[in-house]
């Protein structure tokens, strides 16, 4: 998978759009597949979470996935940069 940079600015609402395809181009079907994302700072600690449970994160359409960063959770960033992990859970298994 594609490493892609994120670039938050603090107090702002953003969201990002991505395109999920399979090794032959195909849209992959995300529709009941369940994300979470931890953006975290390299000493380990959570700085932001996202999750398909809580909206923050959407699959609605076919290989389309969208992440929502509000200004909520971006207004007490002092970070620089960061790390993160996009973790996706089907049926129960984490993948």
């Amino acid at each position: 998978m594609k490493k892609q940079n994120l670039k938050l600015v603090r107090g702002d609402d953003v969201s990002f759009r991505f395109s999920i395809k399979d090794s032959t181009g195909q849209p992959l079907a995300l529709k009941d597949l369940w994300f979470d994302l931890h953006l975290v700072s390299y000493q380990g600690e959570v700085l932001i979470a996202l999750s398909t449970d809580d909206g923050s994160i959407e699959t609605a359409e076919a290989g389309q996935m969208v992440l929502h960063f509000s200004h909520q959770q971006t207004a007490r960033a002092e970070w620089t940069s960061a790390n993160y992990d996009l973790q996706l859970t089907h049926d129960y298994t984490r993948v």
